[in-house]
């Protein structure tokens, strides 16, 4: 195989690996509005007119991700990026950074440490944990929920957030389809006299068992591109 088509192999091996192992953003940045969110400070033990009297103010940027816990459970997580209040100094807000259950577009469930754990054995835990609820449709999220101060007090929320744009994903079409039309690519650039079949016989016994040039190169690239 001529040096020229060694080094076009390996410039569309490296194309199409750029884009296999180009990171999928893990998380969506959304904004708090804060004309519409708000928070008091209430106590567990308040039955009557004793609870709300000061309501405080909350703003700031936070990301929102999502994983499979279960093939029945999906999950959303929260983490808070920059949240500022207008609580007194000293005192802090508890983000509610836990996942809890997400279905379609609505989310609940509490802080329990136990609820979603992927080790073997038993787990226990006591305890005011706080809880969430609300939904999100892809581009507005609202969260109504508490957040434990203490064994007597807890802050009781109402956000809402809204996502901030980014950079729209282009549609891609899948490991399958990059792996064919690297193929393609490769049999169009080739200007020897093998017949199409050798070329793919070829490309494959040297993606398989590395050795074309091509494809040891391939694996070092695929080893620093895609351990990161």
């Amino acid at each position: 195989m001529k040096n020229s088509t060694v080094k076009r192999i390996i410039l569309i091996q490296i194309a199409v690996l750029s884009i296999v192992c180009a990171p999928v953003p893990a998380a969506i940045l959304l904004q708090i509005d804060e004309s519409r969110s708000s928070f008091s400070k209430e106590s567990m033990f308040c039955f009557s007119g004793c609870n709300a009297a000061e309501q405080f103010q909350i703003s700031g940027l936070f990301e929102v991700a999502f994983d499979t816990f279960s093939p029945s459970i999906d999950l959303i997580y929260f983490n808070a990026l920059s949240i500022e209040t207008t609580l007194r100094e000293g005192e802090e807000f508890n983000f509610p950074e836990y996942p809890v259950r997400i279905e379609y577009s609505s989310f609940s469930g509490n802080g329990n440490p136990c609820n979603y754990i992927r080790l073997s054995g038993t787990c226990l835990s006591m305890g005011n944990f706080g809880g969430i609820s609300g939904s999100f449709d892809g581009a507005l999220l609202t969260i109504s929920g508490s957040a434990p101060i203490d064994f007597d007090y807890s802050h009781h929320y109402s956000i809402t957030a809204m996502v901030i744009p980014s950079i729209t994903a282009v549609p891609t079409l899948g490991v399958p389809g990059l792996i064919l039309l690297m193929v393609v690519l490769i049999l169009i650039s080739t200007n020897n006299h093998n017949s199409s079949m050798s070329k793919v016989a070829l490309f494959f016994r040297g993606i398989t068992y590395g050795k074309a040039a091509g494809s040891l190169f391939l694996r070092k690239m695929l080893i620093l591109a895609c351990s990161t």
